[in-house]
């Protein structure tokens, strides 16, 4: 997947693991049936993999900072679709809840990432990331995925998803914060199908 989407296999097949354990998750909820224990051990495996990943494209990417030239794509795609990843596993696992650690860890590396972003890596394939991102945003963050996203929308000409995208930001943001709804729904509601590309 890296040729095709500039993402490392390990960061896409989480993704769908992620899919997977909230699709279990659901069924098992309206079977009367979901073990929160079992929930967060396989969020937990899934969290592992992806931590152990970015673990590694810190190494590698620390090992050739002293390198110049062309800078690859993969490594800075792969790594905040991973950071995105571990925000959708914690709301998956313990609800759309923007103070828990590792949701504010997650968020806090990515924004210092996305600060950081070369410019040569153009930023119009990572709608899906900065939106599941941006969802968990606290108040003084969301300009700064308001921001991107507006670039990308900027950088595509108006082609793409990036302005709806900013819209249901905005309406996500402006939501209450405590709604009796499960925390993926509340979070990633996007009122039809949009497609995050």
């Amino acid at each position: 997947m890296a040729d095709l989407m500039g993402c490392y296999n390990w960061v896409m097949i989480a993704i769908g693991d992620l899919a997977h354990l909230q699709a279990w998750k659901k069924d098992m909820k309206q079977q009367g049936r979901l073990s929160v224990p079992e929930l967060a051990r396989r969020g937990q495996r899934i969290e592992k993999r992806l931590q152990d990943g970015i673990t590694e494209l810190k190494r590698t990417a620390n090992a050739g900072a002293s390198i110049r030239g062309n800078i690859p794509p993969a490594p800075w795609v792969s790594h905040i679709f991973a950071l995105a990843s571990l925000v959708l596993s914690s709301t998956i696992v313990s609800g759309p809840w923007v103070s828990l650690p590792e949701v504010k860890d997650a968020i806090s590396e990515s924004v210092i990432m996305l600060r950081d972003w070369p410019p040569a890596i153009p930023l119009r394939g990572l709608v899906w990331p900065l939106y599941i991102i941006g969802c968990m945003a606290e108040p003084s963050l969301q300009g700064v995925f308001e921001s991107l996203l507006s670039s990308v929308l900027d950088e595509s000409g108006g082609f793409g998803n990036s302005g709806t995208v900013i819209k249901l930001l905005k309406s996500r943001w402006a939501a209450p914060p405590n709604c009796n709804h499960d925390g993926l729904e509340l979070v990633f509601q996007t009122g039809g199908n949009v497609l995050l590309t």
